[in-house]
């Protein structure tokens, strides 16, 4: 039987997730045959980086390539996939927040391919431990996405564009919002001329600790134990961090409302 493994891709995008992924399939062997960007000196950079060319313009992307990844902003996407030439014979995009049904008219094979990560060109990325979250409009490109991301990392699975959209509003409370909370712990700290890492420890510890039931059976602090004595202490010490102070009293509201329903 024929080998169904993707074996020649092309890049759209030349930002966070681009990079990484570009470089990660090009140094397992893929050939990167072309890379576009709205920002031409990005796209000479991460061309050179893959030994592909540059496609400076969309009506001359090379349509014999076996898939195209399109990885770029979410607003973005709908006009990029309009300025896409005839041919092409297999699409994916990665974003989080996109339905596949943005593609379905782009392509035979459409689909996701999307990294469950954050992304930072300048940070090395350990690909083996990041959950590839795959979709397609038929059963063997979903196999050749699947053969794809598991040459990347060890857990690759379907998820559908309903699935994957409230997986990406949930990233962004586990990961956004709570590196906005350690900013504002930050700002808290440093006000008193302490350093940060004096939390970095109880940070590391806290997420070593999760697992796959809920992290709220690991809650503690003076909210859990509805300790509000201590609360309007700290939200009467946090009058000259006003935005703190809101997210520190509506967040201890919801522990101790979330701790009286168990």
């Amino acid at each position: 039987m024929a080998d169904k493994s993707i074996s020649s891709i092309s890049i759209i995008g030349a930002g966070n997730v681009a990079t990484h992924l570009a470089i990660a399939l090009f140094e397992k062997g893929i050939p990167i045959k072309e890379v576009w960007s709205n920002h031409p000196n990005n796209a000479d950079l991460l061309a050179a980086k893959v030994s592909a060319k540059v496609c400076s313009d969309f009506k001359h992307l090379n349509t014999d390539v076996q898939l195209v990844i399109i990885s770029v902003k979410d607003d973005a996407l709908l006009e990029i996939i309009n300025r896409l030439p005839e041919g092409l014979s297999a699409i994916v995009h990665t974003s989080g927040s996109m339905d596949m049904k943005i593609l379905k008219d782009s392509a035979p094979k459409v689909g996701v391919f999307y990294p469950l990560q954050s992304f930072n060109k300048n940070e090395p990325m350990a690909w083996t431990q990041v959950p590839i979250c795959i979709e397609a409009n038929n059963d063997p490109f979903t196999d050749e996405l699947f053969k794809l991301g598991e040459k990347l990392s060890k857990n690759v699975q379907y998820i559908n564009s309903t699935q994957r959209i409230q997986l990406h509003i949930a990233a962004i409370f586990a990961n956004n919002f709570s590196n906005y909370l350690f900013s504002m712990a930050y700002d808290v700290v440093t006000k008193q001329h302490l350093p940060f890492s004096l939390l970095t420890p109880l940070i590391k510890q806290t997420a070593d600790r999760l697992g796959n039931e809920d992290p709220f059976i690991l809650q503690t602090g003076p909210a859990i134990r509805n300790d509000k004595k201590v609360i309007n202490g700290h939200l009467d010490l946090l009058k000259a961090h006003p935005d703190a102070q809101k997210v520190y009293e509506f967040i201890s509201d919801q522990i101790i409302k979330k701790a009286d329903q168990k």
